[in-house]
């Protein structure tokens, strides 16, 4: 996957009602999830294979879970060992939006216009024009 599949992935999602990805922890909080109750998916969630999705995820950053080394089994589809080539400051800039939205509006009204302007402004998604 190149960035500009994923950005487009990222801008499908959002466009499909696929963001955000909420989830309830103890007592009614809402949190952001990785995989949410509903089937919904967050920025990053979206990449991670159902096959290499384990629960334990939850409530970690996604720089968190490469530095601990949480992430197991076949890793070619980690955005920073793959064609993406993202680093994990750059793939935790697109999960702080993604989240940042969720929780701003409480899963109710997720504004997909404002999220891919967000999106756009950052530098990773930026002269994607000669990529395929």
């Amino acid at each position: 996957m190149t960035v500009k599949e994923y950005y487009n992935l990222l801008v499908e999602t959002s466009a499909s009602g696929g963001f955000p990805a909420l989830a309830k922890s103890y007592p009614i909080q809402l949190k952001c999830a990785y995989r949410g109750k509903d089937g919904k998916r967050c920025a990053i969630g979206v990449l991670i294979p159902d096959e290499e999705y384990e629960a334990s995820f939850e409530n970690k950053t996604f720089s968190y879970l490469l530095s601990v080394g949480d992430l197991k089994g076949d890793s070619s589809w980690i955005p920073t060992k793959n064609e993406i080539r993202l680093t994990p400051y750059e793939l935790s800039d697109v999960q702080y939006i993604h989240d940042e939205f969720a929780f701003s509006f409480e899963g109710s009204c997720w504004d997909h216009s404002k999220f891919i302007e967000m999106l756009d402004k950052l530098e990773i998604f930026q002269n994607m024009e000669n990529e395929k």
